[in-house]
């Protein structure tokens, strides 16, 4: 058998989401600092601005910010150690799990595999289906705290909460079989529609369903109903779904090899 060149391995592999470098590794968990430090810069930034002459605003936009960090990506890295706890116990350890902003996911894939360009196994249903359900409980457990104890809260906390706990609900939707996600595995093979990027619609509509509708049903004079109930927020919303669905699924998310 003919061996193939370095190039030509690379090619098959699959691609890690774009990041701004260092890399940190802590065991088998990978980091990348800059890349967070960016994102949350550039989150204060357009809070600052979006808040006008809101009192103290920098400090306000920083608050948010942060605490919408840690709702958000906290969730996700539970998600990622359920499929590694699940995995471990199946026999199918993780090679690593990366945690960042841009896409959090469990690599199971052998170095050695890695390296000759093989595809990856298929993983057993139990180790994609462990993931899903963190994110659900997480989400009922967000929205219960809003609900018991969110009349302390300001107006700004209580709406990033009520937003964030529905968005984990929706999370649920990653068990839709669309190409990627753990639905795929779950349900042995992804929906094969043309366009590819049809297939992750029914997600999108979701979490717009769960995290809008549900965020303005709670709050009916938050921010939230006030900016979509408006049409042309609904007519930018289509257009930045549609986007998100063609381009960055394609930039963020490792595709398998030969895909």
């Amino acid at each position: 058998m003919r061996s193939r060149s370095p190039a030509a391995v690379a090619r098959t592999r699959p691609a890690d989401p774009p990041q701004l470098p260092p890399r940190v590794r802590i065991g088998r968990l990978e980091v990348w600092p800059a890349t967070e430090l960016l994102v949350v810069a550039t989150f204060t930034v357009l809070l600052y601005l979006l808040l006008g002459d809101t009192p103290e605003r920098l400090q306000t936009a920083l608050r948010l910010t942060l605490l919408g960090y840690v709702l958000v990506q906290g969730p996700r890295l539970l998600h990622e150690l359920g499929h590694a706890v699940a995995g471990q116990r199946a026999g199918r350890p993780a090679r690593r799990l990366v945690w960042t902003v841009l896409a959090s996911f469990c690599d199971f894939q052998a170095e050695a595999q890695t390296l000759r360009g093989e595809p990856p196994a298929p993983l057993p249903r139990r180790v994609a289906l462990a993931g899903p359900p963190v994110n659900g409980v997480l989400g009922l457990l967000l929205l219960g705290a809003f609900l018991l104890a969110g009349a302390t809260w300001d107006p700004s906390t209580r709406e990033l909460v009520c937003l964030v706990g529905w968005l984990n609900v929706a999370g649920l939707g990653n068990l839709l079989p669309a190409p990627g996600t753990d639905g795929a595995y779950v349900w042995g093979q992804p929906w094969t529609v043309r366009p590819r990027a049809l297939a992750y619609v029914p997600g999108f509509a979701l979490a717009v369903v769960l995290g809008i509708g549900g965020t303005s049903l709670l709050l009916p004079d938050g921010v939230t109903h006030a900016t979509f109930g408006r049409l042309d927020t609904w007519v930018f919303l289509a257009v930045w779904t549609i986007i998100v669905a063609v381009f960055a699924r394609r930039l963020l998310i490792p595709r398998p090899a030969g895909e």
